[in-house]
């Protein structure tokens, strides 16, 4: 397969205006992206993406399985995940997987942009036509072929979109016992015009995902804030990933409710995290290996797992004033990530993301070559790159007008 071209390098009048300024403006098809996903708000320019907090505890399966429905048991709730259908009527299977929770934890993170920009239909979350830009927002590499991250990407798609998630609540008063039963599609219409084939390929046509009222309700009413680095570095993990997000909200509540200690069964624990595994040793073992995992992003995370119980610590929570934490855990502090950015020249996504949101309408790879190729030329050493490369996107911007 050929190199993806930039989008940037569509443009005809690109080499005179590369000459004369080194910063140029993008394509028409970069300026749609940018306008479809539309810059964030300045308070939520950090590394951060979100989970609704009712689907914490709603664990997607860990491997592709022929069931069609799977439940998690918190308490006296109950959460099930049923599969949608294909156009024949027929089960197409669950969402499972790093991708799928990609995908959950990427829409999510849209909707909320959307609710907090007013947005006249927040629901609607507009994607790209290019679907190299999108597997690039998600960080995942483009791999054709038959065991390819593209065609894996298309399958989640259509899992995750077409299944429906209903809570069941056992609610006891002085009437007696009843059930409270709640349906959240996760979409109520998608139409998605990517070319799989050749991801390259730009499409005539608008592509998007209008969420279902319930589960866009459910995202914008209570959102578990993680950071999306240690996501990152969890994808080959799917039950570290989450893991990871239910520990998070676990420190959060623990923190709030002045809790120190919290702990838990074995069966608690698997029925929340572990429900796919059929023996209770097996879900050990791989919790073990899961956390362990987790510990390496998350050095303060204080646990312990036995055959017999997990118990959990309070501690600061993996979004606690990252840069003292750090300081404190010998974690990767700002000045250090800055140091290593800079030796290795390269810029995470999250600094992309917010320079889009300071220059919308310009191609952030561009201008990521178009800074180191400044950084070298003027022997600059920045102590944050993040805040120095913001600062060249803002100039970039008021000097070349779109």
């Amino acid at each position: 397969m050929k190199p993806v071209r930039s989008i940037l390098e569509e443009d005809e009048q690109q080499p005179r205006q590369r000459r004369e300024t080194g910063r140029i403006p993008v394509s028409e098809s970069a300026k749609r992206h940018a306008e479809a996903f539309g810059p964030l708000a300045e308070k939520e320019l950090q590394p951060k993406g979100y989970m609704a907090r009712e689907l914490v505890q709603c664990g997607l399966p860990l491997a592709k399985s022929t069931g069609t429905k799977i439940v998690r048991k918190n308490g006296n709730l109950s959460v099930v995940i049923r599969s949608g259908v294909d156009r024949n009527g027929d089960d197409i299977g669950l969402p499972y997987g790093s991708i799928a929770r990609y995908l959950l934890v990427y829409i999510t993170t849209r909707a909320l942009a959307n609710h907090r920009s007013n947005v006249e239909n927040p629901r609607r979350i507009k994607l790209t036509s290019h679907l190299y830009e999108f597997l690039r927002e998600l960080d995942i590499p483009i791999i054709t072929g038959k065991r390819g991250s593209v065609r894996a990407l298309r399958d989640q798609v259509n899992r995750l979109l077409r299944c429906e998630i209903a809570f069941i609540r056992e609610v006891e008063d002085e009437t007696g016992v009843r059930d409270r039963y709640g349906l959240m599609p996760v979409s109520g219409d998608y139409d998605i015009w990517w070319s799989y084939r050749t991801p390259e390929q730009n499409s005539l046509f608008e592509s998007y995902i209008e969420l279902g009222e319930a589960f866009y309700q459910a995202i914008v009413t209570s959102p578990v804030p993680i950071l999306l680095n240690h996501l990152r570095q969890l994808r080959r993990s799917p039950l570290a990933i989450d893991f990871y997000v239910w520990v998070s909200y676990r420190l959060f509540t623990m923190g709030t409710q002045k809790q120190r200690v919290l702990e838990l069964p074995v069966p608690v624990l698997k029925a929340q995290l572990g429900s796919s595994f059929a023996r209770t040793r097996d879900f050990v073992k791989h919790m073990s290996e899961a956390i362990d995992k987790v510990k390496v992003v998350f050095p303060g995370l204080k646990c312990e797992l036995t055959g017999n119980g997990f118990t959990l610590f309070a501690g600061p929570t993996p979004l606690s004033d990252f840069d003292k934490y750090a300081q404190i855990h010998g974690t990767e502090t700002r000045h250090v990530k800055s140091r290593r950015q800079l030796e290795a020249r390269n810029l995470d996504m999250n600094t992309l993301e917010a320079g889009r949101a300071i220059a919308p309408g310009f191609d952030m790879r561009y201008l990521e070559r178009a800074y180191w190729q400044w950084v070298e030329e003027n022997g600059h050493q920045p102590r944050y790159v993040k805040a120095h490369f913001l600062k060249f996107c803002k100039t970039h911007a008021q000097k070349n007008p779109l």
